[in-house]
């Protein structure tokens, strides 16, 4: 997924950023409704959430089936 970034850096700063990859994601944040515009039809809708880049990777789910398994494969007793 591509994203812009707003900063502080200087243009010499940024120009050595361009086509590089962030450690992170981006994710979909609910907001308070607002007004958007489609710029191609000029129809209005109204959106309730908004997208942001985070640095923190999101949490694996916890599985204890599989964590179980491990614990006994590496001898330790449950």
């Amino acid at each position: 997924m591509k994203a812009n970034i707003t900063s502080t850096f200087s243009e010499e700063v940024a120009a050595t950023m361009l086509g590089k990859q962030l450690p992170g994601q981006i994710i979909k944040q609910e907001c308070e409704p607002y007004d958007h515009t489609i710029p191609d039809t000029g129809e209005t809708i109204t959106l309730s959430h908004r997208y942001e880049f985070t640095f923190e990777e999101k949490p694996k789910p916890f599985k204890a089936k599989e964590f179980m398994e491990e614990l006994h494969l590496n001898g330790v007793g449950v």
